[in-house]
């Protein structure tokens, strides 16, 4: 019955961001653009113990999606964690290749969606 039940929550999770687009990674070296402690406390977006940043509203969006595609993300892996002893070695490699390749989150659930089945031909067998 559970079995079931998470697989109709990731069926339609899937459904809900089969149009996701993945956000590219860039490779930037933060290190040569950050700034020191003092420069931070110096500066005129520095005020009341916090730094307030100006953002506009399309990369403010584009921050929520990526904080959100990274939070559904970590969801589905701690959910395939707990499923990965249920199978055998051969369909956990398999899916820790999926989830290596995946980069939205539609793909992301589809290899979960692959580990519950594994999981429950594992349980009836």
């Amino acid at each position: 019955m559970i079995i079931l039940y998470y697989s109709f929550f990731f069926s339609i999770l899937f459904q809900l961001f089969q149009y996701s687009h993945s956000i590219p990674k860039l490779n930037i070296d933060v290190t040569k653009h950050a700034l020191s402690t003092d420069e931070v406390l110096k500066s005129p977006h520095y005020k009341n113990k916090a730094l307030h940043v100006e953002l506009s509203t399309e990369s403010g969006e584009e921050l929520l999606e990526h904080w959100s595609t990274q939070g559904f993300s970590g969801l589905i892996a701690a959910i395939a964690t707990r499923r990965l002893p249920l199978v055998e070695k051969y369909h956990q490699m398999t899916h820790q290749k999926c989830a290596s390749e995946a980069e939205t989150i539609s793909e992301h659930a589809r290899c979960l969606l692959e580990l519950e089945k594994d999981a429950q031909d594992a349980i009836v067998l």
